[in-house]
């Protein structure tokens, strides 16, 4: 899944256009976490960070 991307990605630089990187990210008490889910890309660590 990461070359085709990367392969997109590539290619909108050449053109010069836009590119959107959606994310989410949690803080360590959000209600997400109350049931079975365990903790993760927690905001302000290198788990939520984009990478390029």
């Amino acid at each position: 899944m990461i070359g085709p991307i990367n392969g997109l990605i590539s290619a909108f630089r050449k053109e010069g256009w836009p590119i959107v990187f959606p994310t989410d990210a949690f803080r360590k008490e959000d209600f997400i976490f109350k049931g079975r889910m365990k903790p993760h890309s927690l905001a302000g660590t290198e788990a939520a960070e984009i990478v390029d």
